[in-house]
């Protein structure tokens, strides 16, 4: 596993030990980064299920200012924090080692992506969805992107979030959902 593109292109990224934690691919990171770079650039990102916070670095190698990571496993930060040494990213990032219903709580501010992996055997992705559409860390134009099992299927639409595009990768998928702007009423 190694960083894709941008500053820290190939720098290689280690894992926490044991099957807890499931990485996503060099080739599905490339593919979800490849999908948002018309949208971007993104200035406040959230990695929540970091795990070995690859996505969250992958986005701050290609130009994002602050990055918030969010996971349970305290190896699993300890790893998180190893990474973004060995990146020379821990100056612009941010380690909550708490699980997610808690740390919504402890996120500040509005974030422009959001990275949501959590375990696939879990079915931990609709309550997150469901607690960062009334978070307040959303704003119009957020993306929210939810790594998920090929044959989950994700609602078109959770609260102010509309499913945006859809990929397929191997067993896994990812579902981007974007912050719709209010529609104006007109008297």
């Amino acid at each position: 596993m190694r960083v894709i593109a941008g500053r820290a292109r190939g720098t290689p990224l280690v894992a926490p030990p044991g099957s807890a934690t499931r990485p996503t691919s060099d080739l599905l990171r490339g593919v979800i980064f490849n999908m948002l770079a018309a949208a971007g650039p993104f200035e406040r990102v959230a990695d929540l299920y970091a795990g070995s916070g690859a996505l969250g670095i992958e986005a701050l190698s290609r130009g994002t200012e602050l990055a918030t990571f969010v996971e349970q496993n305290a190896r699993a930060c300890r790893v998180i924090q190893r990474n973004l040494a060995a990146t020379k990213f821990a100056d612009s990032a941010q380690v909550i080692c708490a699980t997610l219903p808690g740390a919504i709580d402890r996120l500040t501010g509005v974030y422009d992506l959001i990275l949501l992996d959590p375990p696939y055997e879990g079915g931990e992705l609709p309550d997150a969805l469901g607690r960062l559409a009334v978070s307040g860390h959303l704003a119009p134009g957020t993306i929210v992107v939810a790594e998920h099992r090929a044959t989950t299927a994700l609602p078109d639409a959770v609260g102010p979030l509309a499913v945006w595009k859809r990929r397929r990768q191997g067993d896994a998928a990812v579902t981007f959902y974007r912050h719709a702007a209010p529609t104006a009423v007109v008297p």
